[in-house]
């Protein structure tokens, strides 16, 4: 058995696992931080800069992780050196760099044995966040088992029990969210409520928004938009208490955080698609006013141009009854957006990739829309034929008088 005990009793780690980031940034700006970094500097410093990570203040994040990582280099604390790779692994994550995780993390996973159980389950979370996004569910399961494992074995007092449960609850909710996702018969309404117990165990604020940001869209793309409502709401609720407690220069940047931006943004797809099922009598004038009345409204006050697409093409699927959508745009030859969307339950064949990418290729080039394979049909097989035959498909190209700005899928 380990212990997961830090080293000094340090108030700021209950005021940062309740999310009272004004406590944890109050008490950096009134310290007297040395040269030397004492445990105590390390400390706070190392609170201070997830939470700038968690708030999206990604520059102070890195001001600190970097500082910090030349200090333990010259004075030879390796440990803590370490500690500081995974914050930095962490904020390239947050920062969707996510080439530069798994190096760092593999910079620190050397000195693992000597981390407590906050220092632990940092790693741990950083490296099972990078391999849910990587997408690549066997892996992503394997690891979230042997850290259940692992983590259940490490002997937790004081502060570190209830950040032992808090974990273990996360990662039995990833578990079971990763099982779903390779849909191993489970049945997803049984699976949902499981799912719901657990994240209605996680405590801290900032897990607890995107475990149910996560579970709204579990709950969209398996078609159950009441439950995914329920959830977008509930995750609003929770991060608007983190923000309530910001001071007001960094409560900008928490609302233009892009995981925050895309719960408003899945948000707002739901309640459109809610409200339009309301009353089945007059549902197509619903239907188009509803989307026309939003997308308006999203173009008139929505200032992320990426955001306001995404907006539009999930709209359009929905109400075109497609698969997918994709939008290529260039500036003088240089692409500037690439903005994929799939319908909610749908995917796409792996075969079926290099086909759309190299419709698009064509319509680029021929500066013409496209609507059959035609000449494309050399080399290809009879099921990809069968599925991309006229009028399955309409590929057009974007124009600014003569020139061709991109393509539309």
């Amino acid at each position: 058995m380990t212990t997961g005990e830090i080293s000094t009793d340090n108030p700021l780690f209950y005021s940062f696992i309740e999310a009272d980031y004004a406590s944890v940034l109050t008490a950096l700006h009134r310290s007297q931080i040395t040269d030397t970094l004492e445990t105590q500097d390390l400390q706070l410093l190392n609170l201070a800069a997830r939470t700038y990570i968690n708030i999206g203040a990604f520059n102070k994040a890195r001001e600190i992780i970097d500082a910090t990582i030349l200090n333990c280099r010259n004075n030879q604390k390796m440990k803590d050196l370490a500690v500081s790779f995974v914050l930095k692994a962490l904020l390239e994550l947050e920062m969707n760099n996510d080439q530069w995780v798994k190096p760092y993390l593999d910079r620190a996973e050397g000195n693992k044995p000597s981390f407590n159980l906050y220092e632990r389950v940092l790693f741990e979370y950083t490296l099972i966040v990078y391999l849910l996004k990587a997408g690549n569910p066997i892996i992503c399961l394997n690891q979230i088992n042997e850290t259940l494992k692992e983590v259940k074995n490490i002997e937790a007092i004081t502060l570190f029990k209830t950040l032992k449960t808090e974990f273990l609850n996360w990662l039995e909710f990833y578990k079971l969210y990763v099982l779903i996702q390779m849909q191993e018969g489970r049945n997803f309404q049984e699976a949902e409520v499981l799912l719901t117990t657990f994240t209605n165990k996680v405590t801290n604020p900032d897990h607890k928004w995107k475990i149910l940001f996560d579970l709204a869209e579990l709950n969209y793309q398996n078609g159950n938009l009441n439950r995914a409502q329920e959830h977008t709401t509930a995750a609003i609720k929770v991060a608007e208490g983190i923000l309530a407690g910001l001071p007001d220069p960094l409560k900008d940047l928490f609302i233009k955080h892009y995981r925050i931006k895309k719960l408003h943004h899945l948000h707002q797809i739901i309640t459109i698609f809610s409200e339009s099922k309301a009353d089945s009598s007059h549902i197509e004038v619903i239907n188009k006013l509803n989307a026309t009345h939003e997308i308006i409204k999203k173009i008139k006050t929505e200032a992320d141009i990426h955001a306001t697409l995404t907006f539009l093409l999930d709209t359009a699927l929905y109400y075109c009854k497609a698969l997918r959508s994709i939008l290529v745009v260039y500036d003088k030859g240089k692409q500037i957006i690439n903005i994929n969307r799939c319908r909610l339950g749908s995917s796409i064949k792996e075969e079926d990739h290099s086909v759309i990418d190299q419709v698009i290729k064509t319509t680029l080039v021929n500066n013409d829309e496209i609507c059959n394979l035609g000449e494309m049909r050399s080399g290809l097989s009879k099921s990809i034929l069968s599925r991309f035959k006229r009028g399955t498909f309409i590929s057009i190209p974007i124009r600014a008088g003569s020139t061709n700005l991109g393509a539309l899928y």
